[in-house]
């Protein structure tokens, strides 16, 4: 079968008779509606393909902003958690245990509440033994500055 155009005798040598105007008109019309909707079809069709790779696209952007805001939080979490072991205090107590002589001529630091944690606190092994005797005093209780 020839190509069918709107040239004179396209549609009659097409066919192989003889048409009337209008049944020509009709096959045109008819003609003229399919392929618009072939290239309306193939035009959506590229549409819909375009879109679908688009969003493709933002969806794989989205999981790696995902991929990043979670490592970021674990990096948080986890710096977060070794601050909060580096700043577990022991509370004072109303009646701490009597401190050793030689922690009270010589190492004795002021404390209350308007002196930084790490100024009223000994270090090094002074440290430690006071933290044995805190922990093994009646009544105290290991809590972080949170107060769990």
């Amino acid at each position: 079968m020839q190509e069918v155009s709107s040239k004179k005798g396209g549609i009659d040598m097409a066919i192989g008779e003889e048409i009337s105007p209008e049944e020509k008109r009709e096959i045109e019309r008819c003609i003229k509606i399919l392929y618009d909707d072939a290239e309306r079809r193939d035009r959506v069709a590229r549409e819909l393909v375009a879109r679908e790779r688009d969003l493709e696209a933002r969806e794989r952007k989205l999981e790696a902003r995902e991929r990043k805001l979670e490592a970021r939080e674990l990096v948080v979490r986890e710096r977060d958690l070794e601050a909060r072991s580096d700043r577990i205090t022991f509370p004072r107590l109303k009646n701490p245990p009597p401190l050793n002589r030689h922690e009270v001529t010589n190492h004795h630091q002021p404390s209350g509440p308007h002196y930084p944690t790490a100024l009223r606190r000994p270090s090094g092994i002074e440290q430690l033994q006071d933290d044995l005797r805190r922990v093994n005093h009646p009544g105290y209780r290991l809590r972080d500055e949170s107060g769990w």
